[in-house]
């Protein structure tokens, strides 16, 4: 099975395997940091947090290699949590909606 990465990014489409998107995350995503949902994900190289990457994201469309650069952490890593969002992504904007609520007077 393959997955446009187009799809997801809006950039030219690039085709690739679901298992190799699998195992990217594998390889990036530390599995203990979701055990309380997908929300909670965290890199393994760096501790940071899939969500808060996510809501660091220029609208106007930052590249992986800016937000590689922005975070400290590898390309690889940033790819991994972009796809990582993309498979949860509900569950990963609630975490941002609730972050960024304002505070309760």
């Amino acid at each position: 099975m393959e997955w446009a990465y187009g799809d997801a990014t809006g950039n030219s489409a690039h085709s690739v395997d679901i298992g190799v998107i699998q195992a990217l995350i594998a390889r990036h995503i530390d599995p203990e940091t979701t055990a309380f949902g997908p929300e909670y994900a965290r890199l393994r190289d760096s501790g940071l947090a899939v969500w808060r990457l996510v809501a660091g994201m220029d609208p106007s469309g930052d590249s992986i290699e800016d937000l590689a650069e922005d975070y400290e952490v590898p390309e690889e890593s940033v790819l991994a949590a972009l796809y990582f969002y993309w498979q949860h992504r509900d569950a990963i904007d609630a975490r941002i909606a609730r972050v960024n609520l304002p505070p309760a007077v």
